[in-house]
């Protein structure tokens, strides 16, 4: 998991990425990201290229756009 973490902290640093992070799920493990892209811009690739996707060990991911998006100042 250490590379996932890592493949998620660069896309922070590239903008790309707002937050992400486990969700504590009691029906099992699984995780939340928030991503910022440019319109247009498919966001399959970024999310396929996830460490713990291409692994090919079990995990799934689903991409669901945002249409309005409330935000706090300075993020």
């Amino acid at each position: 998991m250490r590379v996932h973490s890592a493949y998620w902290v660069e896309q922070i640093k590239q903008g790309r990425a707002i937050a992400i992070g486990p969700v504590a799920d009691p029906k099992g493990a699984l995780g939340v990201g928030i991503i910022r892209l440019e319109d247009g811009v498919d966001p399959a690739p970024l999310v396929a290229n996830d460490p713990a996707i291409v692994a090919n060990v079990g995990f799934t991911w689903e991409v669901h756009p945002m249409p309005n998006v409330l935000m706090a100042e300075g993020v």
